[in-house]
């Protein structure tokens, strides 16, 4: 994906680069979280890495600190924040705690970019975001470069000393958050998983959500969320897994005609789940 600027972004023509570098968006879409370890021992020590690619395939992010919203992990005793290395990689380091379920959680605030109307149309289709095609069209704005302003909201659930359970099934407060509303490392028939969207703390209906293994990411699976933002994937079973989706609304300030939120949730599935 190709990318112009506009000297009517709120940031300086060089600044807008260096982070559209940093993101890695020009070229490629998804954000996931990969740790070192999705089932650490307790007080393991873990890097925390962030992604930016396609079907698994993309380049590791630096830590920039100024574009981290949130960064943190969740468990029993509530949010810690995790550190990092200043412009290097991974974005995060941090020692696992005690044998309980955690939450990762990684939040950016805007960045903004601009594509041509072919472009911008190409990847609306390919994340099931027709209604902004349509929407462009009502405002006479279809044959025009698209402004978006655009943040990542990903998560991963790690097991640590193998401890799982409800935990994974609360949401953190991201701006964009899938939810499982099960366990996914528990037993399920037919491997069988429901996630819900939430945006804003409130379920989103008719967005595209997509299911990819790592070891066979062509076995994609693209469902759209009902009324109470829930789809059900099966053949969720042994492996690690990445759960997407994206979400767009007319910009609410000034700076970028659109807003998107991309919301990704990694996890492992230990053989013994099935």
């Amino acid at each position: 994906m190709s990318a112009r600027t506009t000297s009517y972004f709120p940031w300086n023509l060089r600044a807008l680069i260096a982070a559209l570098a940093l993101c890695g968006f020009a070229n490629a879409h998804d954000c996931w979280i990969e740790p070192s370890s999705f089932r650490p021992a307790p007080k393991e020590p873990l890097k925390i890495h962030v992604w930016v690619g396609v079907d698994w395939q993309g380049e590791e992010q630096l830590r920039n600190s100024e574009r981290i919203a949130k960064l943190v992990q969740v468990g029993a005793k509530g949010e810690r924040p995790i550190v990092g290395l200043e412009r290097r990689a991974p974005v995060g380091l941090m020692a696992a705690g005690d044998a309980e379920p955690v939450v990762i959680a990684y939040q950016t605030n805007s960045a903004y970019i601009e594509l041509m109307p072919e472009k911008f149309e190409s990847y609306l289709r390919e994340e099931g975001l027709e209604r902004i095609i349509g929407e462009r069209a009502k405002l006479g704005e279809s044959a025009k470069p698209a402004t978006e302003a655009f943040k990542r909201c990903a998560k991963s659930l790690l097991c640590v000393g193998g401890s799982s359970g409800e935990h994974f099934t609360k949401p953190v407060g991201l701006q964009l958050e899938l939810v499982p509303l099960s366990d996914p490392h528990a037993a399920r028939a037919e491997d069988k998983l429901s996630v819900q969207l939430l945006f804003e703390g409130k379920p989103l209906r008719d967005v595209l959500l997509m299911a990819l293994p790592k070891k066979e990411p062509q076995r994609i699976q693209k469902l759209r969320s009902d009324a109470d933002g829930k789809v059900e994937f099966a053949g969720i079973g042994a492996g690690v897994w990445l759960v997407k989706a994206v979400h767009m609304e007319r910009a609410r300030n000034p700076g970028s005609q659109w807003q998107s939120y991309w919301a990704a949730l990694t996890f492992e599935v230990p053989p013994a789940a099935r």
